[in-house]
């Protein structure tokens, strides 16, 4: 056997067996329910009784269960009152047929349940229906409509309420998507199911799901999730005291170690599972058990081990009774004697692993002949039906069709005048319809212009608001340069007019004049003056004034930059420039109380509206800066990847609340004052961002200032 049909069929045994009573309680409750019925007062509570005695013995005595919802349909039968008993009765034996696999019984009896329940109506009893059906589909390989059967099952047990049934159908769903291999969707319902029984279900129910989870986990290759499921399904039943729950998580432990290469760990958790196992007497268990311990000991390159194990493995499970398990094991014993170099052996276990094969195959084509067999039957049963109501249908056509033909005639009239009316009135319609959509069309084109010169004007106008809010500011910061200049070319012209004297004298001396005498006279006058402290005053002066021009021109580079607009164009751009034009447009705001932290990473060039960029990064600025009415620390940090470009400006302000944050880029939310902001600043810079297919995010928290993130993809 494959090994994860191995862990699958381990799956659907370890539920049957976990969920199934002890004998000894099992017989006691049916002496109870018996004696219960010899004294019922009613007859739908005798027959009640008895149907609750069919379901126990349902799996053990399967015969005596049939016999029993056979009787109780007959009695029930004869009381038009008792319609949840028939119901219920039908139920009973489509499950007891479905066990013993007579297929076409099957579907007649949910089908006789389905027609009770739909009546009375019983959603209750309607979804085990359901989930009836689904199990009959499931094996006979119909996945998509046990699916169906499932999902109507799982819709009306959340309808009801009952939760720990509702689980049970997540598991049918599960095992359907296990079955055709959509192991992650399986996983998700497992989980549904999970979810639902710790809170409603029992400690084993809890386990089983933990086993299925590890199964799927382990099928898809995530194997610390498979062990930690095996490992929770492990020490729930060993705190129950199950028995076969904890032999099946050891086991499927191993598996999950083995597959993870631990190979000690693997080797513990099988020998850990032989004792309970052989507690059990389960032959199924000590066959997986010992084939496993086989399979590592192969991985391991030690033969003699390998073929002890397996030969345990056939000595427990004989081929006749248990052949999967004893294909599996002389395929292993094959690859062991052939590590060992004994190829003889080798071939002999090959050929028995041949014929076990062929055996296995024979009796899944006669399963399927069979199968087809009792298809072929049932599709019959359904054609003789149809044909004798198609029959009945045809006579009671040949009695009307005569009334027929004649009122037709006496419409055929009516109808062709009244469908001539129709079209044309339709056609009316159609026209008025026609023009109302164009004129609709015309109106939307008109609006949505309207609309992109509005949002356009509402942009320039904030960028204009932004402009006359900083205007005094920016007046403040021209007004210091100019200041350097013109103070300085004033003590610049005080310094030359003190030596101007002496430039007249060198000037005016004659030609014939002893110039070394003058020279010196001059130099000594000079001396005695400062010339030479003055001269240095005038370069320091001029120096002042170079750094007050420049700065001038800088401020006002940057104040044509923001006010440009660029229009709709998208051009490569260096946005720290952006960055550094709205930091000195600012300067005013931020000089002598916050600190800038520029962390400037490596930005390529990116496409952009330029102007409308800066205009966000102003606003963000401002904002940051206006949070911190006192002292305060600003860093703005710019990275990028293949993809995009990141601007973080983080403030260490005020702050938000989750409220405020909520709504922060809504148009005309504001946290000013009245006449202190519009409210369309955050809500323009949101838009911007949007429409250059961008992201804008805030994180806050009030007293711990914001972080305003911009992603940009760099190429437009």
């Amino acid at each position: 056997m494959c090994y994860f049909l191995r862990v699958w069929s381990r799956i659907v045994l370890s539920a049957i067996l976990v969920g199934a009573p002890q004998l000894g309680q099992a017989q006691s409750v049916t002496d109870s329910l018996y004696l219960e019925m010899q004294s019922a007062s009613t007859d739908s509570l005798r027959l009640s009784l008895m149907g609750e005695m069919a379901y126990l013995l349902r799996n053990r005595l399967p015969d005596s269960a049939l016999h029993l919802s056979q009787k109780m349909l007959a009695e029930a039968a004869a009381h038009k009152d008792l319609k949840a008993i028939s119901g219920r009765a039908h139920n009973l034996m489509g499950a007891i047929y479905l066990k013993k696999g007579e297929w076409d019984k099957v579907v007649f009896h949910y089908d006789q349940a389905k027609r009770y329940f739909i009546q009375i109506p019983d959603s209750l009893r309607l979804a085990d229906t359901y989930q009836g059906m689904g199990n009959y589909y499931r094996q006979r390989g119909q996945f998509a409509r046990a699916l169906e059967e499932y999902l109507r099952c799982r819709d009306l047990r959340a309808r009801l309420g009952n939760l720990r049934s509702l689980a049970y159908v997540y598991v049918n769903i599960a095992n359907v998507y296990g079955l055709t291999h959509d192991y992650p969707a399986a996983i998700r319902q497992y989980k549904e199911a999970l979810s639902l029984v710790e809170k409603h279900g029992t400690p084993d129910d809890i386990a089983l799901n933990h086993t299925n989870l590890g199964a799927c986990y382990l099928r898809i290759g995530n194997y610390p999730e498979a062990l930690d499921h095996q490992q929770k399904a492990l020490a729930i039943y060993r705190q129950t005291g199950s028995l076969v729950g904890s032999c099946a998580a050891l086991i499927n432990l191993g598996e999950v170690h083995s597959e993870m290469k631990n190979f000690p760990a693997a080797l513990s958790h099988f020998q850990q599972a032989i004792p309970p196992a052989k507690e059990l007497n389960n032959p199924t268990f000590l066959a997986a058990i010992y084939n496993n311990l086989g399979k590592l000991h192969i991985t391991q390159g030690q033969p003699a081990k390998a073929i002890e194990a397996l030969s345990n493995s056939l000595q427990v499970a004989p081929p006749a009774d248990y052949t999967e398990q004893a294909l599996e094991a002389h395929q292993l014993l094959a690859q062991a004697y052939e590590l060992k170099n004994d190829y003889k052996q080798a071939l002999n276990h090959e050929r028995s692993y041949q014929s076990l094969q062929d055996t296995l195959l024979q009796r899944q084509t006669s399963e399927q002949l069979n199968e087809l067999k009792t298809q072929y039957e049932t599709a019959e049963k359904e054609r003789q039906i149809s044909s004798l109501q198609l029959a009945g249908r045809v006579n009671e056509a040949q009695n009307r069709l005569l009334t027929i033909g004649l009122l037709a005639a006496l419409l055929l009239g009516a109808l062709a005048l009244a469908a001539y009316i129709q079209r044309r009135r339709s056609a009316a319609r159609l026209s008025a319809e026609k023009q109302k959509t164009e004129s609709l069309l015309t109106e939307k084109n008109r609006l949505y212009d309207e609309l992109q010169q509005m949002q356009h004007s509402l942009i320039l106008n904030e960028k204009m608001t932004s402009l006359g809010q900083l205007t005094a500011g920016i007046a403040h910061e021209l007004n210091n340069p100019i200041n350097f200049i013109t103070t300085g070319m004033a003590a610049i012209a005080m310094n030359l007019d003190e030596l101007r004297p002496f430039t007249d004298r060198l000037a005016k001396l004659p030609l014939s004049a002893n110039l070394a005498e003058e020279a010196a006279a001059i130099s000594r006058d000079m001396q005695n003056i400062g010339a030479a402290d003055s001269l240095a005053e005038i370069q320091q002066l001029m120096n002042s004034v170079q750094l007050g021009a420049e700065r001038a021109t800088r401020i006002i580079a940057s104040l044509r930059t923001f006010s440009r607009d660029t229009g709709e164009a998208f051009m490569p751009v260096d946005l720290h420039e952006g960055i550094q034009d709205s930091l000195l447009l600012l300067h005013n705001k931020t000089r002598d109380r916050i600190q800038i932290h520029l962390q400037l990473g490596q930005l390529p060039l990116v496409r952009c509206q330029f102007s409308r960029i800066n205009q966000v990064f102003l606003n963000l600025l401002d904002n940051a800066i206006q949070a911190m009415p006192q002292q305060g620390d600003l860093y703005i940090h710019t990275h990028a990847d293949e993809q995009y470009a990141y601007i973080r400006i983080r403030d260490t302000g005020l702050g938000m609340d989750a409220d405020t944050q909520r709504r922060i880029f809504e148009p005309f939310f504001t946290t000013k004052e009245v006449g202190q902001g519009t409210g369309l600043g955050l809500a323009i810079s949101y838009g911007i961002i949007q429409q250059h297919r961008g992201d804008i995010v805030v994180e806050s928290s009030p007293g711990q200032g914001a972080t305003f993130t911009i992603k940009l993809p760099i190429h437009g």
